[in-house]
């Protein structure tokens, strides 16, 4: 399994063409993985931490936005 397999959707390698709007009061996340080395990934027993197959070093981090009259 690759991380983009994993993360939904995925805006850096596909195109979300649905018609939907922000509009105000609307939050959004983006939730960017960095990764040194592979995408390759494997998860362990727990379901949940998830690590790159060669060992090397990633970050994810995240920042929600909201939507207001006069921006973001």
């Amino acid at each position: 399994m690759k991380i983009h397999a994993i993360v939904s959707p995925n805006l850096s390698t596909t195109r979300n063409d649905e018609p939907e709007h922000m509009v105000e009061g609307h939050t959004f996340t983006i939730e960017p993985i960095l990764t040194i080395g592979t995408t390759e990934c494997v998860t362990w027993p727990d379901n949940w931490t998830t690590l790159t197959a060669d060992g090397g070093v990633a970050a994810q981090f995240e920042h929600t936005i909201l939507i207001t009259r006069t921006g973001l």
